[in-house]
């Protein structure tokens, strides 16, 4: 009977639980009570599936219709733990107490804004994390960045490396006198400092002829909008001083222009704003550096203590930066610099010699008055598009130098007086197209003149202390005038390749300078100086030239080879001495540098290369040149030479999270040289 029975309730339970009313009703609340509106009830059959679900009103209140196949009531609510109860048979009303969810949330980790970041060979330095509240210009913040520094007269160098030049969000505004920009733009302006590695400005070439060189970019915080500034200074002082600038700035994509006027008696030097530091240009320059036979004072060089110690002046600049894109990308640029100076040296030395029977008592002063007067203007033209390269640049460059000075040696003593006038003329025209294949030809003409005339005269009471007219006069005149005329052009074919690209060269170089010099003798009446007809040289040297140019570009290793071949030709007539000389040389100098990368923060670079360097005139007059109250100078006859094999090694380091930067190198250099001195 027992077991019968046993059997029988266990094959009646499942009748008995489905055995459930027409509706489900209740109400949902929260453990305070409270109904919660809106709570989602749901009715799930065994396998957890919803078969029918419903929300409650204001009350908290639900009704759901009776479902054969549910067993389940679930009630859910945003904030709350679910809740799951067993539906019971013949049960009607249900109240379901819901209790608050506590979640834990994921971390969060609030980092600064990053100091650095490294895109490719671009180490980005973001100024808002480098700059102070006393900071006022970007030079200010320039000089807190890792790696960078900024000498005195304003060069940047970057990890020991000197920049190839200062860009202004991808622009040349200050043709390479960036002096002046990094100390009139507000830090505000700028949003990055960018430090350029492998710089290659040329947008035809990129990709196709890497260099390695260093370049900075100001990026500007929005480059889409016109930024208007002006920075405005003044300041009196004892005894005296006064300074006064001030530089209006308009920066944009399109329109870029950085002005300055300034004016001082306060011992500020004006000079490294017309000093060239970085390149005029895109290109390599294709000029020559004139040499001068310089006529001087000979006073004494600057003391070895701050410059606004001694230096005691009355100055005025004037710089013009105007920078415009037109739509049809054509850039056109202008730069114009004016610089007037009025300066004192005062100097005072004293010996005194003791010697077992005699006392040996040397007095000197010196006073000098510098008067410079400078001015300068290029114009230029450039198309920096992907298949074409035009740049045209017109310079021109004014100026003369007076110098007024008064020695005395002893309690006696003479004056003198120096003037230099010079005045230069330039032209750089480059043409650069892509052609088929992404091959590019490359034409280049670079034509210039420039003069310098000199005329020191030394006054009354200096002993000439030269046979057969020594003595003293009433006063002694060197005169030197320099022309030089100097063109170079060239034609240059490259085939970049994915990994070694090619490039083949050919031009001539002509430079032919005069040294036109006269030393005369005021005495009663004025005469040349004995036994010395002056000079009247015509220099010239001469170059035609090519080169194979190979670059090879791996993953991590870049080589560079230069194999130049040149046939040197250099004339020098000099008809008062009868004397024509000619020299022609054929010479091979070969360049080889390689730079390994360990990563994009450590690289090792080295090479190998032999240079030849010829004199020039200032080498080779045979007349008799009074460079200065002390030095008189003349040479024999000879076309000087020096040859020099260099080769060097050095390796970089910089750790941009880190903020380290450090190199290390050696360079072995020997040089040969032949010249005959007397």
């Amino acid at each position: 009977m027992y077991t019968r029975i046993f059997f029988t309730l266990l094959a009646s339970l499942p009748l008995l639980l489905h055995a459930q009313p027409a509706t489900v009703n209740g109400v949902v609340k929260d453990s305070a009570g409270v109904a919660l509106s809106g709570a989602t009830v749901s009715l799930l059959n065994e396998a957890g599936l919803v078969v029918a679900y419903t929300f409650t009103n204001n009350e908290g209140l639900f009704k759901l219709g009776s479902n054969a196949k549910a067993t389940l009531l679930q009630v859910t609510y945003s904030g709350y733990l679910a809740v799951k109860t067993k539906l019971l048979p013949a049960k009607e009303f249900y109240t379901v107490v819901l209790t608050p969810e506590a979640k834990t949330l994921a971390e969060v980790v609030v980092k600064t804004p990053p100091s650095t970041a490294l895109e490719g060979d671009t180490l980005r330095f973001f100024v808002r994390n480098f700059s102070a509240p006393q900071d006022r210009t970007i030079a200010d913040v320039l000089r807190r960045i890792p790696g960078l520094e900024v000498a005195r007269d304003g060069t940047i160098s970057y990890n020991g490396r000197k920049i190839e030049n200062l860009y202004i969000d991808g622009d040349d505004l200050m043709d390479g006198r960036y002096g002046t920009a990094t100390k009139v733009i507000r830090k505000e302006l700028i949003a990055s400092v960018d430090v350029i590695r492998n710089h290659q400005p040329i947008h035809v070439l990129k990709g196709k002829l890497f260099t390695d060189n260093i370049a900075l970019n100001l990026r500007l915080e929005d480059e889409n909008s016109l930024k208007l500034s002006a920075t405005a200074r003044a300041g009196i002082g004892l005894p005296g001083q006064t300074e006064a600038s001030i530089a209006p700035i308009i920066l944009s994509s399109k329109f870029k222009m950085v002005n300055r006027a300034a004016f001082n008696n306060a011992g500020i030097d004006y000079r490294t704003d017309m000093a060239q530091l970085g390149s005029s240009n895109f290109l390599v320059n294709a000029g020559m550096d004139r040499n001068d036979v310089a006529l001087s004072l000979a006073n004494v060089g600057p003391p070895d203590v701050p410059q606004t110690y001694y230096y005691f002046n009355r100055s005025a600049v004037a710089n013009l930066n105007t920078l415009f894109k037109s739509s049809k990308g054509v850039q056109y640029k202008l730069n114009a610099n004016v610089f007037t100076d009025r300066s004192r040296l005062d100097y005072e030395g004293l010996w005194i010699n003791f010697l077992p029977n005699d006392t040996i008592r040397y007095e000197e002063r010196q006073r000098v008055i510098s008067r410079p007067r400078m001015a300068d203007g290029s114009l230029t033209l450039t198309v920096n598009k992907d298949k074409l390269f035009v740049n045209n640049a017109f310079n021109v460059a004014l100026g003369v130098e007076r110098f007024k000075g008064f020695n005395e040696f002893n309690g006696k003593g003479f004056s003198q007086s120096l003037r230099q006038p010079h005045t230069a003329f330039t032209n750089d025209l480059s043409l650069m197209p892509s052609i088929k294949g992404k091959s590019i030809a490359e034409f280049r003409w670079h034509s210039s003149y420039s003069n310098r005339d000199q005329r020191l005269h030394i006054g009354e009471g200096y002993f000439f202390d030269v046979q057969p007219q020594a003595g003293f006069h009433r006063g002694v005149v060197q005169t030197v005038r320099s022309p030089l005329w100097f063109h170079h052009a060239y034609f240059s074919f490259r085939v970049p390749g994915k990994k070694i690209t090619q490039s083949y060269t050919a031009g001539y170089r002509w430079m032919q300078q005069l040294l036109n010099s006269n030393l005369g003798i005021n005495s009663a009446v004025f005469m040349p100086f004995a036994n010395d007809s002056g000079n009247q040289i015509s220099w010239r040297n001469s170059r035609f030239y090519t080169e194979a140019h190979y670059q090879l570009k791996l993953q991590k290793l870049r080589a560079d080879l230069r194999l130049p071949f040149w046939v040197q030709s250099i004339v020098s007539n000099q008809p008062f001495y009868q004397v024509a000389a000619t020299k022609r040389v054929l010479l091979f100098l070969p360049q080889l540098d390689l730079t390994y990368n360990f990563d994009n923060e450590k690289y090792v670079r080295g090479g190998i290369a032999v240079q030849n360097n010829f004199g020039d005139v200032t080498t080779a007059f045979q007349g008799a040149i009074l460079l200065n109250y002390l030095t008189l100078q003349a040479f024999q006859q000879s076309l000087p030479q020096d040859r020099s094999y260099e080769s060097s090694v050095h390796y970089y380091h910089q750790k941009s999270i880190n903020l380290l930067s450090y190199n290390l190198g050696f360079t072995f250099r020997q040089t040969e040289m032949n010249m005959v001195l007397s």
